[in-house]
């Protein structure tokens, strides 16, 4: 698929509208890190993000997300979050009662920000059971299941162990086979089919309908950052890709080796290397180079042409 490929075009418009900014680089950032795409584009996009302050819980976790498996400082980051929780979840702001989205980013970010359980029992006392069609979570005060919002309370309450044959989950799931179809938005059916393949559920029919989406001129989904970042982020959850073991760096004894090896994935000759960026490796010509050490090669699981 394109997608990978192409998120580092779009990457000019990650700034078309000041309000999404944010959201669209935090994302483009995961995405890029799910499938072993630590490109220019992505190491652009985190000094970005090391270099805006955020101003409220949401995007001080999502900022968390995307910044954590850099390796950054976030105690400042923490510490705010700390701050500003209610004494059941987390708000917009500390000035804000708790809500589920909220407190369900705070936990995908940072399950160590859940002391005593407090906020995972929030979000299990939140879920509406009104019947296997609105069982999930609402947005703010609404009374009705959102399905976005749903999406993400699952995949945080399974981070934190809720075990995916719970009825908690369970009727989550129902709930989003109920609202999430081919016709919803594509954002949607991607977070839905994040939180579906966690659950070991099917989410066969919204990838394929995520397929039908991609734009065939620049392999975007809708010309949109965001939407393309998502639907990447939900193939790469199907691939395994972004799995944490994937994210282990790979030590290649070798130098030479090495600079060879990133040099075939387009990288800087002395980049850090992970699984999923070995994954991606599928032919190298280092011949004549003198290496004499391959360790670090067997993770190229994906190898097919090697000289």
């Amino acid at each position: 698929m394109q997608r990978d490929q192409k998120l580092s075009t779009l990457w000019t418009r990650w700034g078309a509208v000041a309000a999404l900014k944010f959201l669209d680089t935090v994302e483009t950032v995961l995405a890029l890190r799910a499938v072993g795409r630590r490109s220019k584009a992505y190491f652009a996009g985190i000094a970005w993000l090391e270099n805006h302050a955020t101003a409220n819980v949401d995007f001080t976790a999502r900022r968390v997300l995307a910044l954590r498996e850099h390796g950054d400082n976030l105690l400042a980051d923490f510490a705010y979050l700390r701050s500003a929780r209610a004494a059941e979840g987390w708000g917009l702001t500390e000035a804000y009662s708790a809500s589920p989205i909220d407190s369900a980013l705070v936990l995908l970010a940072s399950p160590s920000l859940s002391e005593a359980g407090a906020p995972v029992r929030y979000l299990q006392n939140a879920q509406r059971a009104l019947g296997s069609s609105d069982s999930g979570w609402s947005l703010a005060h609404t009374d009705t299941s959102d399905a976005l919002t749903t999406a993400l309370v699952v995949q945080a309450l399974l981070n934190h162990g809720e075990p995916a044959a719970s009825a908690t989950v369970q009727n989550a799931v129902s709930t989003l086979n109920a609202l999430v179809g081919p016709a919803s938005a594509a954002p949607v059916q991607a977070l839905t089919a994040m939180a579906l393949l966690r659950t070991g559920a099917n989410a066969t029919t919204l990838l394929n309908a995520l397929v039908t989406l991609q734009s065939v001129a620049d392999g975007s989904i809708n010309s949109d950052v965001y939407s393309t970042a998502l639907v990447l982020r939900s193939f790469a959850a199907a691939m395994g890709s972004d799995a944490a073991a994937q994210a282990t760096q790979v030590i290649i004894t070798d130098p030479t080796l090495r600079a060879a090896v990133n040099l075939a994935l387009g990288r800087n000759r002395m980049d850090a290397i992970d699984r999923a960026e070995l994954s991606r490796l599928t032919a190298l010509n280092a011949a004549g180079l003198g290496i004499n050490n391959l360790t670090g090669l067997e993770f190229a699981n994906n190898l097919r042409d090697l000289d």
